[in-house]
């Protein structure tokens, strides 16, 4: 008052409404995993947590897709494609965006020529609580460590990191793959089950089985990545007898011989061999080694273009033993084989059905992303159809998913099924902790994590502020604002606001005298959180005729 000096009216602004709940994002996952580079100009990323929001992000931050590499070979009758690719989270990347995948974080711990490491994907864990948005942790290639003791380890710090350090947080985990094709799954299981432990299971969920995808696609195969055995060659016939075209292509491509001009004073290198002017003489060529017959020189033509008797020139003709080094164009070879070769087809058909078979997180992570943009987080993930994947691994029946997703220890296993005429789906929506009345759903620990963390951004405002009357009222009334537009749009149970939440705070509710001579400000929120409908029960009963 003591500004007021000149005789007026004058008009005093007073807040009427407290500060406002931002919403917590619900679904920004963190990946890591190993990719082709990780540079953002000059910087280098490797270890940094780096957002994006799209495959393009991500290839111009990471790069792309590792350098496949596969020796072929026969065995028996039967045309071989031997390796395997561990480098994989650049198609779980794919299959993420390809089911409802937005904005992500994600972690390079390394490139294509490291190694898989379980304490790298351990330590990245510690670089994501530098980035307090993430919502969702998913390690995809923690399930080509090399054994299931290993991933077991970066499974339970991905639990604990979500449930402990962070409190903030939900893992998606999957299962460690077959050991062979005769594996059962029930054994599958019970070593993911054994292993697992029983600590912070609410803040995780695990899915199974693996997926056969179409991320993979001819076109991301070429001649290139094939290195072929002389076996194949010489044993071409094994072959030939189920598919002839199979070795007339071999023979079209693998023999080869040269015609070339050789220059006194000059060397030359034809098919990898260097052919020096003074050491060249007809007869068998051999490896560096000397061991091996590689080709043989049959005719050397002297030519003389001046005066002197010796020649300058040599015209040398080279017949070389049939190799496939001998194929200088390896495309038009792989094409040549694709097109005319049934054998080579399967092979490739097998090829793609290995390199597209891939743990399904990455399209659980896009699905949690996809249901929590479009209905929110209270809605269950499942239910819901996956893209890019053609079939689950393994068909799994009723009975079979009833042991997983209701065991007696409670470790709940979410499946992926196929429903005829319906596509491929989610078909389970429990956490870990499946035996827990409070947090056996993934859409109810996700939804208390969300409404956990609005509040706790939110309530930062009044750290330090008065602990009174006035600062209970503005922090009960801003509370109970968040929860009723919460519950408008679904996210709590109840047919009236008081009914789907409450909000105590105050001296004689809440807290004591004690605690405010302390600097102890307690509030109580309960809400009532959506349970899902997952066992519908409907009841036919005859009546008797009314007329």
């Amino acid at each position: 008052m003591g500004s007021m000096k000149t005789p007026g009216v004058y008009i005093v602004e007073k807040n009427a409404f407290p500060n406002s709940v931002v919403e917590a994002p619900t679904a920004i996952p963190a990946f890591i995993g190993y990719t082709g580079q990780a540079v953002n100009g000059n910087d280098d990323l490797t270890n940094v947590p780096w957002k994006i929001s799209s495959m393009t992000e991500f290839i111009r931050y990471f790069g792309g897709g590792p350098e496949l590499k596969f020796d072929v070979d026969i065995k028996g009758e039967k045309l071989c494609c031997e390796g395997k690719n561990i480098y994989t989270l650049y198609y779980n990347m794919m299959l993420f965006f390809a089911n409802g995948g937005g904005a992500c974080y994600v972690v390079s711990i390394g490139s294509y020529k490291d190694a898989l490491n379980k304490d790298s994907m351990i330590n990245a864990l510690e670089k994501l609580t530098q980035e307090q948005e993430i919502t969702i942790v998913v390690i995809p290639e923690a399930v080509n460590l090399s054994n299931s003791k290993e991933l077991k380890d970066v499974q339970t710090q991905m639990l604990s990191h979500c449930g402990s350090t962070m409190k903030n947080r939900f893992a998606l985990l999957d299962i460690f793959p077959k050991a062979d094709e005769n594996t059962r799954i029930e054994s599958q299981i019970d070593v993911f089950w054994n292993q697992i432990g029983s600590n912070f299971l609410s803040y995780g969920a695990a899915y199974f089985p693996w997926l056969n995808t179409s991320i993979v696609g001819n076109r991301d195969l070429d001649g290139d990545i094939f290195t072929w055995t002389d076996n194949v060659y010489n044993n071409r016939d094994k072959i030939s007898s189920i598919d002839p075209a199979f070795s007339d292509i071999l023979e079209a491509f693998c023999e080869r011989s040269d015609e070339f001009e050789l220059k006194k004073e000059e060397e030359k290198t034809v098919n990898n061999y260097v052919f020096k002017f003074d050491d060249v003489a007809e007869g068998d060529i051999k490896d560096k080694e000397g061991q091996k017959i590689i080709g043989k020189i049959v005719k050397i033509e002297a030519l003389i273009e001046d005066e002197k008797t010796e020649p300058t020139v040599k015209k040398i003709k080279v017949i070389w033993i049939p190799s496939f080094n001998n194929i200088e164009n390896k495309q038009a070879f792989h094409l040549a084989l694709y097109n005319g070769s049934s054998v080579y087809q399967q092979m490739i058909k097998s090829l793609l059905k290995r390199l597209n078979l891939l743990p399904p997180s990455a399209a659980i992570a896009g699905i949690y992303t996809m249901v929590d943009n479009s209905r929110g987080v209270w809605k269950a993930p499942a239910n819901v159809t996956l893209n890019y994947v053609d079939s689950p691994a393994e068909d799994i029946d009723d009975d079979q998913q009833a042991g997983l997703n209701a065991p007696t220890h409670g470790k709940s296993v979410n499946v992926i099924r196929t429903f005829r005429g319906e596509g491929i789906k989610v078909w389970g929506a429990r956490t870990l902790d499946g035996n827990s009345l409070d947090w056996r759903y993934v859409n109810v620990r996700r939804t208390l994590l969300f409404l956990e963390e609005s509040v706790k951004n939110a309530a930062r405002a009044y750290v330090f502020e008065p602990n009174d009357a006035g600062t209970w009222i503005n922090m009960k009334c801003m509370i109970e604002s968040f929860l009723r537009s919460v519950w408008k749009r679904g996210g709590l149970a109840g047919a009236t606001p008081e009914d789907a939440y409450e909000v105590h705070v105050g001296l004689g509710d809440t807290m004591t005298g004690d605690d405010i001579l302390n600097g102890i400000m307690r509030i109580t929120v309960l809400v009532a959180v959506s349970h899902p409908a997952e066992f519908i029960e409907i009841t036919f009963q005859q009546q008797m005729q009314k007329s």
